[in-house]
């Protein structure tokens, strides 16, 4: 996210002081592109007898199955979120106290549950979705975009002139009737393998650069 600030995913809260919180505290993996980071987040669960705190990532397909979450709220039903591999996180719309009760159970982790009645007023769900908008615009602005136009530039040709400093075949020394020459041929010291690599040696395969006397 721009800046690594925290903004709030899920904010369910009352004047009792009872309240359960996803807050999106940043990318798990800065610089990779946008659209495929991890985002890091806490979920913070305040009452007036006990308080928690886990941690978790969230993945794209988390966010777009929490706004399904929220059309079903909106609707009168009930919702489960996450679970498995983080915290889950149920609301139950008809609680026992005649308020919404919004449940966290940490089975991969402490495997302790906590609920939490929260009365919320009127028009919540709305709230929820500001946030969810909020979070997407935030995770989806361009981070990183000029490393990575960086690590991608192509380095231009080398210029014609880089290749003046090749030097020509020099003539046969004095006194080699063979009249063999003191560079290396293009397909170097071995003869061409007349098989595939597995059977026959491929060995040096490169020109030097620079006379070698033989």
């Amino acid at each position: 996210m721009t800046g690594q600030e925290a903004v709030d995913l899920i904010r369910l809260a009352d004047d009792e002081g009872n309240s359960v919180v996803v807050r999106v505290t940043g990318r798990d993996m800065p610089g990779v592109l946008t659209r495929h980071d991890t985002l890091t987040a806490d979920v913070l669960v305040t009452t007036g007898f006990v308080s928690g705190h886990l941690e978790l990532w969230l993945l794209p397909g988390d966010l777009a199955e929490w706004e399904a979450a929220l059309d079903s709220l909106a609707a009168g039903q009930d919702i489960t979120w996450l679970g498995d591999r983080a915290p889950e996180i149920r609301v139950r719309l008809a609680g026992e106290r005649g308020c919404p009760e919004v449940v966290v159970e940490d089975v991969p982790g402490s495997m302790a549950t906590v609920t939490v009645p929260v009365a919320l007023e009127k028009g919540w769900t709305d709230d929820q979705r500001r946030r969810l908008d909020e979070v997407r615009r935030r995770s989806l602005a361009p981070r990183g975009r000029g490393t990575l136009l960086r690590r991608l530039r192509v380095e231009p040709a080398p210029e014609a002139s880089a290749l003046t400093d090749l030097q020509p075949m020099p003539k046969p020394r004095s006194g080699n009737p063979t009249g063999a020459l003191s560079c290396v041929d293009l397909r170097g010291f071995e003869p061409l393998a007349p098989s595939m690599r597995t059977r026959c040696a491929t060995g040096l395969r490169h020109r030097p650069l620079q006379r070698v006397k033989l």
